[in-house]
């Protein structure tokens, strides 16, 4: 709850030695906008429960304020006037992901103020260890997806996705390992990792320590922000900023790998690096799903509020924050990113030419423009075992208009379709 920006009041961590203790219960529950009572054989057989969440009701009588919020943590049956209150259920609950969500919706009644961290879920699955661990290769052999981050933030965003991460160092290079659900039963082991700096050189260098530390990796993923290029003749198309752009099979083209003649005219000479095509098959399924109103993705965009900054802004603000008027579309829905499949532009340059932009939208199709996905297609490509894809969610236009306010929301987009793309996959 605190992690998540709430402020708490919980006796295991508020009440101090030599406290009185009936003072600090009666200042809490003066004081509290709301009370939640643990739903467990112990809380109810405990001397004060029942006038602790009496003096809720006192409160709030009628519970139009939801001043009393029931937790249900073991199976039991509210009694009484708890009865009459419909309890948050976290019993046999062993996803942590899920178990928070369902917390924070059901107590997100007003917004909560920025987090600082995730907390830890205490669970019967496997503790979380966020502590450096020098770990033997050959436990993480069946590791098959690798994804690679550019910024913290996007780093942030991913790890957010997985089920009990760890931080790990192999060969002196630091990766987050943790879970992700397959399709139908299972678990993915995931590694992330996070480039020392920005671009395709040093994307490829981190693919290929990745590919070296792992041996049995099958698919990296680059996952991140990018600039979107805007349609003008189609809204349907037009791509807006919070969507996700996914390579197809045209991948990346490196639009500053080229020839540049005497009369100026510059032609590239990047050779398309197809992705992988397992993961353009499942990229594919989900985009089947669409058409029968599934969006996988989206179950995983409520983490953005464990994010800095990560929730959705306004759909009619741009980059920095000004309105913004894009065309009616009757195919998007307010507040959700839409999916779009193309080529993806990457280079060593940080594009705010919006001329540019459209040359490389007229010239190769492109839909988003970003400065590492050559880089992991190359070190895919020369790996010659393990596919790449490149996910981004879009911040800005590559134009003058460049800013910040979209960029959390948008890795958090990329992030959530990762984590669906890689749990349709079975093991």
């Amino acid at each position: 709850m605190e992690n998540a920006g709430y402020t708490t009041i919980l006796q295991a961590w508020d009440l101090k030695a030599g406290s009185n203790f009936i003072e600090f219960i009666n200042y809490s529950l003066i004081n509290s906008e709301r009370i939640i009572a643990i739903l467990s054989d112990k809380y109810l057989e405990s001397l004060y429960a029942q006038a602790e969440w009496a003096v809720a009701f006192d409160k709030d009588p009628t519970y139009e304020r939801h001043t009393l919020i029931p937790v249900r943590i073991a199976d039991i049956v509210p009694q009484g006037l708890l009865s009459s209150i419909v309890y948050i259920d976290l019993h046999d609950i062993a996803d942590e992901d899920l178990a928070a969500r369902r917390l924070l919706d059901g107590v997100g009644f007003s917004t909560p103020l920025i987090p600082k961290a995730l907390p830890a879920f205490p669970s019967n699955t496997k503790e979380i260890n966020f502590n450096t661990l020098s770990i033997n290769p050959e436990q993480y052999s069946s590791i098959r997806f690798g994804i690679i981050t550019a910024l913290p933030k996007e780093l942030s965003a991913v790890r957010l996705m997985l089920k009990n991460p760890k931080k790990v160092i192999l060969n002196n290079h630091l990766y987050y390992v943790g879970e992700m659900p397959a399709d139908g039963c299972g678990e993915h082991l995931v590694a992330i990792a996070l480039l020392a700096d920005m671009g395709n050189n040093m994307s490829a260098i981190s693919a290929t320590q990745l590919f070296n530390d792992f041996a049995n990796i099958d698919h990296v993923i680059m996952c991140g922000i990018a600039g979107g290029v805007p349609n003008k003749t189609s809204s349907e198309l037009d791509i807006r900023l919070g969507d996700i752009v996914v390579s197809d099979r045209h991948g990346v083209v490196q639009y500053d790998f080229i020839t540049l003649k005497e009369t100026g005219i510059m032609e590239c000479r990047f050779p398309p690096r197809p992705p992988s095509s397992v993961l353009l098959n499942a990229v594919r399924m989900l985009k089947s799903g669409e058409e029968l109103g599934l969006h996988p993705w989206e179950e995983f965009l409520s983490l953005s509020k464990c994010l800095n900054n990560g929730c959705r802004p306004s759909d009619n603000l741009d980059a920095q924050g000004n309105k913004i008027i894009y065309r009616d579309d009757a195919s998007r829905r307010d507040g959700y990113p839409k999916v779009h499949h193309g080529t993806i532009a990457a280079a060593n340059i940080l594009l705010k030419d919006s001329a540019k932009r459209d040359y490389l939208s007229s010239h190769f199709g492109v839909k988003a423009i970003e400065m590492e996905g050559s880089g992991i297609a190359d070190a895919a490509w020369a790996d010659d075992k393990a596919g790449y894809l490149v996910v981004r969610g879009i911040c800005d236009y590559c134009d003058g208009k460049k800013g910040d306010i979209w960029q959390s929301a948008a890795a958090i987009a990329a992030a959530a379709y990762v984590r669906a793309l890689i749990s349709s996959i079975p093991l």
